[in-house]
């Protein structure tokens, strides 16, 4: 019972410390976003893609050839939409799928 109890405890520490990682990397990459790639118009938004939630970071209004990066909730860029040759296929499927869940920063 005690092991039992042991490998609950380490689970759910375990799970714990992965969901704040993936908070705080998310943090360090809208900050980084905020003073390197953005203008006023710049924002980004949370999605359900294929099941996961992404994170667009949308800078499209700055120029008409900027691309909107597009990462999954560890951090990991997935792709880019946008740009002067309208790519909108991030891991070959169209991101127009994406159904929209909530603006998480807006410049």
């Amino acid at each position: 019972m005690k092991k039992f109890l042991l490998l609950v405890l380490i689970s759910i520490l375990t799970f714990s410390s992965c969901q704040k990682k993936d908070i705080d990397c998310l943090t360090v990459l809208i900050n980084d976003f905020e003073k390197l790639e953005s203008c006023s118009e710049s924002k980004v938004d949370e999605f359900d893609f294929n099941g996961k939630k992404v994170y667009l970071f949308d800078n499209s209004f700055c120029c008409c050839d900027h691309t909107s990066d597009v990462y999954d909730s560890g951090c990991k860029l997935l792709g880019f939409i946008g740009g002067i040759a309208g790519n909108s296929i991030i891991e070959g499927e169209d991101f127009a799928s994406a159904k929209y869940v909530k603006t998480i920063w807006k410049k």
